[in-house]
């Protein structure tokens, strides 16, 4: 997205810098041939606190000809930006796609409860800590861009002034795609060239963290082993709870019915979401989740929970399910439902993909220019 941004960004005549972490072979490249915009990147090959004070250094000394910033991340970007902001004067404007307060302390255990229950909830001192300095990023920002009416509605928990906030929904229409949306994976084709032929794949694609619920997917799966039902599951993404989620197949005889393909690169993502029959994703929250919207274009139907952003996505029996969060059974009630559906696959999908002009990318690049000029003013 940030390399999307800076390319609709230049065309719309902003010079434009990026400042970014991650080594010379990262996703960023120096825009196309006549759009060139300088990348500045602070290598992997420092230690955490010193990789900061570099970031730091760098943004500093970048913000002393800058107008404005734009800052895609809370804490290891924001905060630099909040420094830029006290030292220099410049103003920042904020992404707001994810609590990652919320989501450090629920993936380490420290919390069990939902995004909404941890914001007025006390916990331990380093916990508040996070939180405090989240609030003190967020309320100092000149304007706050949240991806989602949810997050919106979070932005303001947290303290951010409604009219510092703007809503621009998140979208995908600017991914480039190394393969036609007609085209499969080729090692989804090949699993399914050995499988009979009314087995159903059913995938999901995230990086694998405790709140992202593949161990619910798993659990439904489980459920429908000794039903009429024939299922395989695709598991898309890798993360810290892949060794658990492994363990959680086998224990669950599930062994040669679970597939983890390990991190797909987003240039093949469309491919192998279209070789898919159905796309889940049960996590804890959303803000407006990217592979729901990839798995629309790929004209893929959609299983989610209903929480966070994702009934902003989808419309439950319209352009996909919606079930309770953390609940197996009605998850696996809602898989059976679709792989005994062929019709009902296909009609949720062609009304996704049709929903999918609500999620422009040339209405979230005209809404964030008009976010620019109203912070410049």
């Amino acid at each position: 997205m940030i390399e999307a941004m800076t390319i609709a960004l230049e065309g719309r005549g902003y010079s434009c810098s990026v400042l970014a972490y991650g080594d010379k072979d990262s996703k960023i490249k120096a825009g196309k041939r006549d759009r060139q915009f300088n990348v500045t990147r602070i290598g992997k090959d420092r230690r955490s606190p010193l990789r900061q004070a570099v970031y730091l250094t760098t943004l500093l000394r970048m913000a002393k000809r800058a107008d404005v910033i734009y800052a895609t991340d809370t804490y290891s970007v924001g905060l630099s930006c909040l420094f830029a902001k006290k030292l220099l004067g410049v103003p920042y404007i904020l992404r707001f796609a994810g609590d990652s307060a919320w989501e450090l302390a629920s993936s380490t255990g420290e919390i069990s409860d939902d995004l909404e229950t941890f914001q007025s909830k006390r916990y331990k001192p380093a916990i508040e800590a996070r939180k405090l300095m989240r609030k003190a990023i967020m309320c100092n920002a000149d304007n706050v861009i949240a991806v989602s009416t949810f997050m919106q509605k979070i932005a303001g928990i947290i303290g951010v002034q409604p009219d510092n906030c703007s809503l621009i929904l998140n979208s995908v229409d600017f991914l480039q795609e190394s393969s036609t949306i007609e085209c499969m994976a080729p090692a989804i084709v090949k699993l399914r060239d050995k499988l009979p032929r009314d087995t159903k794949l059913v995938g999901t694609a995230c990086r694998l963290t405790a709140w992202k619920g593949v161990d619910l997917l798993i659990k439904a799966a489980a459920l429908l082993k000794n039903t009429p039902e024939k299922i395989q599951l695709i598991i898309m993404g890798d993360g810290p709870e892949k060794e658990n989620l492994t363990l959680l197949a086998k224990n669950c005889d599930l062994q040669n019915d679970v597939h983890f393909l390990g991190r797909i690169p987003q240039s093949d993502m469309a491919a192998h979401l279209k070789s898919l029959d159905i796309f889940v994703l049960c996590s804890l929250y959303e803000g407006l989740s990217h592979t729901i919207l990839q798995a629309m274009k790929a004209e893929i139907p959609v299983i989610a929970s209903n929480i966070g952003g994702n009934p902003e996505l989808v419309k439950h029996e319209k352009t996909g399910l919606l079930v309770p969060p953390q609940n197996a059974t009605c998850l696996a009630e809602a898989i059976a439902k679709l792989t005994k559906a062929p019709e009902l696959r296909k009609q949720l999908a062609r009304n996704a993909k049709a929903d999918l002009n609500l999620f422009s990318w040339a209405r979230a690049v005209n809404a964030t220019c008009k976010v620019i000029e109203k912070v410049l003013k």
